[in-house]
């Protein structure tokens, strides 16, 4: 090939990816978002996020193109009820979520979505998800840490009432004309493909009828009629390829309630297709509630299992298919309470639908990828990379604004030695332990996770000195320090930078602008015990932001 060839080429390789990169649209805030449910050319399109965003009183959007979460988080306010006095048979599916659903073609990578769900429905089905309602696209490399609250509404009567949960993917109806309210941390159906994501929010789900929850999926697969013996319609076969692979679930699951049957997993409530290399780390799930009618189907009964709560059989075209879980764990501690549904049903814990492990080797990287085999690394294929802190898997993204750690020898798990006492965050920033307190020097964003992951062990203070702005996520996450100073150029604490610091007594923000709280920051810390103390005459306003208010005693100084 001669050298005009070669230029050429090259040439039209550099125009192809520039064309790519200007068609894809930024999207910088919620009226951004909003304007992609403006028509079908938009719905369609290939959208990345450049910051972090919140969503008060979302309406989700119909989604069928390619949104990249570049890493950051979404954190939503749903509170959704749609009652209708009068519903047909074809009564339009309510759905909430960041997307209300994703098409064929869809996709959504890199993404993080916080924040709370609420949700009531009369409609014959409600879906909810983290990312969406319903998915038949593809959802990669994706967190939920959203809190979902589903309850299925019955206006009708006599009509049975459907109602269906999960935390990563819900689930679907099970006959045409009852009511299904399915909700799931990342999708509420999935009828695609779930691969490399993990939810950890909590899931409650109540109402009448039937009531089915996972900590990945309420259901997997979707059907109209998911019994014995039924022949689907043309298509939908192919709705019977989707899967959830590679994926962990740590939320807790209550289903309770009185009406019809309720099921609950780990992993899946009800499973129709592939599951794959999962492990369901959820501490506790917990159904109960009682029938309230005396029809004797297999529905009519309480159901609860570490892994998943149903394998469903069902033919399709003549052909027998039946859910199976491939190569998956559960938390072998893991506490099921049950609870008898009356007369016409009982109480059924059926057999694990695969392996159960200790806590303690779940908190190995090694066992993670020998065992359920996830693949560690730095790309969108091989995503994964360890977290000391929380002692499982985070996505490589969740990190990848950490600064290098020193090149030093005989380095401990966290990155720092046990015995150092001093070291870099960053170019720009210096820290050191003096008398059992962390010092932090320099100018600059703190990264998360920072290099002294090692040494805060030790500490019961940690000052933050002037000139920093920013402190990462997990700073000082399950540390046991008991004062914190934070200097006057301190505008944002970033998620989980204070989690689980159960001995911290006193904050001192020098900043007389209240720095901006990420998504958890202060979770599981007790702050209502806490003193903050802030600058003289910023008491008010520190008094009235949402996060800072929360401390038990503000004092100025």
């Amino acid at each position: 090939m001669n050298i005009k060839k070669i230029i050429i080429l090259v040439l039209a390789a550099l125009l192809s990816a520039g064309s790519t990169a200007r068609a894809q649209i930024e999207i910088r805030t919620a009226s951004d978002m909003a304007a992609i449910g403006k028509d079908g050319a938009s719905r369609k399109g290939a959208y990345i996020l450049m910051n972090d965003l919140t969503l008060e009183n979302w309406t989700p959007v119909g989604f069928n193109g390619t949104f990249n979460g570049n890493g950051h988080t979404i954190t939503l306010a749903i509170n959704s009820v749609t009652k209708d006095g009068r519903l047909k048979a074809s009564a339009n599916p309510a759905s909430a979520g960041l997307f209300d659903g994703i098409g064929n073609s869809g996709v959504v990578m890199n993404l993080h979505v916080a924040g709370s769900i609420h949700c009531e429905s009369n409609h014959y089905i409600l879906s909810a998800g983290g990312i969406a309602g319903f998915n038949s696209g593809k959802i990669a490399n994706c967190i939920s840490s959203v809190n979902l609250d589903a309850k299925g509404v019955d206006q009708r009567g006599g009509m049975e009432v459907q109602v269906t949960v999960g935390g990563a993917s819900g689930g679907y109806g099970i006959r045409p004309f009852d009511d299904g309210v399915m909700v799931g941390g990342i999708a509420g159906i999935n009828s695609g493909k779930i691969t490399n994501s993990y939810a950890t929010g909590e899931i409650r789900v109540s109402g009448n009828g039937d009531k089915i929850g996972g900590g990945i999926a309420g259901g997997n697969g979707e059907a109209f009629m998911l019994v014995d013996g039924f022949t689907s319609p043309d298509g939908l076969g192919s709705r019977m390829k989707a899967s959830i692979t590679n994926c962990y679930a740590t939320g807790v699951i209550n289903i309770q309630d009185d009406g019809r049957g309720r099921v609950a997993g780990g992993i899946a409530g009800r499973n129709v297709t592939t599951l794959a290399n999962c492990v369901a780390l959820n501490s506790r799930i917990n159904v109960s509630g009682k029938n309230q009618d005396a029809r004797p189907d297999a529905a009519n009964i309480n159901t609860a299992n570490a892994l998943l709560g149903e394998n469903y059989s069902i033919v399709l075209n003549k052909g027998a298919h039946k859910g199976s879980s491939q190569n998956s764990y559960y938390r072998a501690d893991m506490i099921i309470n049950m609870e008898a549904a009356g007369a016409t049903g009982g109480a059924v814990r059926e057999k694990p639908d695969g392996a159960a492990v200790d806590p303690e080797s779940a908190q190995r990287q090694g066992w993670w990828e020998n065992s359920p085999k996830f693949a560690f690394g730095q790309t969108s294929e091989a995503p994964w990379i360890w977290d000391e802190t929380l002692q499982r898997p985070v996505l490589y993204w969740e990190k990848s604004k950490v600064a290098p750690m020193p090149a030093t020898q005989g380095k401990n798990k966290s990155g720092a030695d046990a015995g150092e006492t001093s070291g870099k965050v960053s170019a720009d920033i210096d820290w050191r332990v003096e008398n059992n307190t962390l010092i932090v020097t320099g100018k600059g964003d703190i990264p998360g996770i920072p290099a002294w992951a090692g040494a805060i062990k030790e500490c019961t203070a940690a000052e933050i000195g002037d000139g920093i702005t920013s402190v990462g996520h997990h700073a000082f996450a399950m540390s046991k320090i008991k004062s914190l100073v934070l200097g006057k150029d301190v505008a944002s604490l970033n998620m989980y930078a204070l989690f689980r610091c159960k001995d911290l007594a006193t904050v001192e923000v020098r900043n007389p602008v209240p720095p901006k709280i990420g998504a958890f920051a202060f979770m599981l810390t007790p702050v209502g015990k806490a003193k903050l103390i802030v600058p003289a005459g910023s008491k008010a306003v520190y008094s009235k932001n949402k996060d800072w208010k929360k401390f038990g005693e503000i004092e100025e100084r």
